[in-house]
């Protein structure tokens, strides 16, 4: 994990432009990121990003070159030599891995960002880097010790860096759009539990029709013997239809509301009839 100093110092996440040639390519990165910060100011953005220093100085976090384990590593060959690396989570995937880590309580402002706004903010995080890299090159104090860097080089660096931003916005977006996904599959789930909760409701009188149609209707139109199915039932004083309510009670237990329940009794016997047709 890169020791980087998390702060919006050269480059202002909602409004500063990267200079040619980095924009081109950070700007998707950029535009897509800040689409998800919408709630937030520069300024908040920007204390914001230092509590991330504090996250990573937390107790409960957990960083990704402790305790690795040594003995695995991966054979590879760089510029024809033979190496062996040993695997660790990058810098984003670190963030992603103490997400239960540490609560977001413990900060001022990042309690009030969701984890996809945080990995959004990231996203933006590489821009300063190439932002802080050009302000060093513009300003540079010639240093017997330290050669100056070129914009050549710079670049180099932005391109490494790209793969870790996008993962960063991969995060963000997943992430938001599960905060979506899931309030779709719990009004999903509610809708299935009323259904089912209706169904066995009318599943009595339902199995009474089924067991009416195939007996003594079968001949009959789905229509026709819905009409008769219901003038025997109500003879036979199973069922009792309130027009003032629409309620339709079958053997004293409401079952069904509905103005026309003889076209609900159709629909049932249609279906049967598609069964064993």
């Amino acid at each position: 994990m890169q020791d980087y100093a998390y702060q919006f110092k050269y480059f202002d996440p909602l409004n500063d432009r990267l200079p040619d040639p980095f924009e081109i390519e950070y700007i998707e990165l950029i535009y897509r990121a800040r689409k998800l910060l919408t709630d937030f100011t520069s300024e908040q953005l920007k204390v914001a990003i230092e509590e991330l220093n504090e996250f990573v100085r937390h107790p409960g976090f957990k960083s990704p070159h402790r305790n690795l384990d040594l003995s695995f590593t991966i054979s590879v060959t760089d510029r024809g030599q033979d190496l062996e690396i040993i695997p660790a989570d990058n810098t984003v995937q670190a963030f992603y891995s103490n997400i239960n880590n540490v609560p977001l309580t413990n900060f001022k402002l990042l309690s009030h960002f969701s984890w996809s706004q945080i990995f959004a903010m990231m996203t933006i995080f590489y821009a300063e880097i190439i932002a802080t890299s050009v302000h060093t090159i513009e300003n540079w104090e010639e240093n017997p010790l330290f050669k100056k860097p070129t914009f050549e080089m710079l670049l180099e660096r932005a391109k490494r860096n790209l793969p870790e931003a996008y993962q960063a916005l991969t995060y963000a977006e997943v992430l938001n759009d599960q905060k979506y996904l899931f309030e779709v599959l719990k009004t999903e789930k509610a809708r299935k539990a009323i259904l089912q909760k209706y169904s066995e409701k009318y599943s009595p009188l339902r199995k009474k029709i089924e067991s009416l149609y195939l007996e003594f209707y079968q001949k009959n139109s789905a229509r026709s013997a819905a009409n008769k199915i219901f003038e025997m039932l109500i003879q036979e004083e199973l069922v009792f239809f309130d027009e003032t309510t629409n309620r339709l009670s079958y053997e004293g237990k409401v079952v069904l509301q509905t103005d026309d329940p003889t076209k609900q009794f159709e629909k049932w016997i249609g279906k049967i009839k598609k069964k064993i047709s």
